[in-house]
């Protein structure tokens, strides 16, 4: 792994351009190598006596020009190796790798002299440090999403200002009949239901039949396989096709300022309205069961939502006294077991 220091005594001819040399090295022996086992050639002053041995060296005859071939030496070859002058080998350091250590030891010297040592070891300060940069963007992260977050429902909160506006539910922020109307019921929107109670078309119906409209009107569709043989009633279907066209306006309004609430009133509910109709006016469970495809538990949840709007009619104000009335009435005809359970 150490150079060794060596006479170039000899060229040898080879078929390639580039010739092996012949070499007697520092420790007494002939070696053939190849111009890449050369590290380093130096210029030497050895004396006259020594030149002229060196000179008279005859290279072995059994020596094979083969690459890495060795020979031993003998007393000759000892006396030329006596005179080879000791040359320290010293090796050879490209430009830029000096300059890299240079400024390396530069970058030591000044971590060294850094007054950030007087805070103790570097180690725990850049972790502390590190910990502090993610605490910083963690907190960046939750305030742009809480700003997002409120962006969006006073987004919501805007739009749904300007729907009630249009349908002169509000001035300003200052509720008129309809909005106080609206904000007196609950359900999936309560805007369709307070223009709905306030439009009149209701006003005239049997409790019967108030309680059939206001299953209609919180309702989603049923199943597709859903049926009853009972069916609804006229009087609802008329004044229900007398509010198609205040849905169709609020379905519009509601697009153009992209609220997203259902305006129930589904021609697939209308179906099976006379289940609601029958059970007010007195029909047994058991005969109402057998005249649909709707589970127990399904009627139950029917008729308690529609029991729920009733009783939440007589308390909204603007009404007239008619309408809370047949509410009345028909919450009362519902009360019988097992709709009464939580009314």
């Amino acid at each position: 792994r150490v150079p060794l220091i060596a006479f170039l005594v000899a060229q040898l001819p080879r078929r390639s351009k580039i010739p092996y040399y012949l070499c007697l090295t520092e420790d007494n022996r002939w070696t053939v190598v190849a111009h890449q086992d050369v590290v380093e050639i130096a210029t030497v002053t050895i004396d006259r006596d020594s030149l002229a041995a060196l000179e008279a060296l005859e290279p072995p005859l059994d020596l094979a020009h083969k690459l890495g071939q060795y020979y031993p030496g003998n007393d000759s070859t000892a006396a030329v190796v006596e005179a080879m002058p000791l040359i320290p080998y010293q090796e050879a350091t490209a430009p830029e790798v000096t300059a890299q250590g240079d400024r390396l030891n530069q970058v030591l010297q000044a971590l060294e002299t850094h007054p950030l040592n007087q805070w103790g070891q570097p180690g725990p300060l850049v972790k502390r440090h590190n910990l502090r940069s993610q605490l910083r963007q963690r907190l960046r992260d939750r305030q742009a999403s809480y700003k997002e977050h409120q962006t969006h429902h006073w987004r919501e909160f805007s739009n749904l200002v300007k729907v009630l506006r249009e349908f002169a539910a509000l001035d300003e922020y200052n509720p008129l009949p309809i909005g106080q109307a609206a904000a007196a019921i609950r359900g999936d929107n309560e805007l369709w239901l307070g223009l709905v109670l306030m439009s009149g078309h209701l006003d005239d119906l049997d409790p019967q039949d108030l309680a059939a409209a206001a299953y209609v009107l919180i309702s989603e569709p049923p199943r597709p396989d859903s049926w009853s043989h009972y069916a609804p009633p006229e009087s609802v279907l008329l004044a229900l096709a007398k509010l198609i066209p205040l849905r169709k306006e609020l379905i519009k309004v509601q697009y153009r300022h992209k609220v997203t609430l259902p305006v129930w009133l589904e021609d697939e509910t209308l179906e099976v309205i006379g289940l609601i109709e029958q059970w007010v006016l007195g029909v047994s469970w058991e005969a109402l069961c057998e005249n649909t495809s709707f589970d127990e538990g399904d009627l139950v949840r029917m008729l308690r939502r529609t029991a729920d709007l009733l009783s939440q009619i007589p308390h909204v104000p603007g009404l007239p006294v008619g309408l809370c009335k047949n509410a009345r009435r028909a919450l009362d005809l519902m009360r019988r077991f097992p709709i009464d359970a939580d009314l």
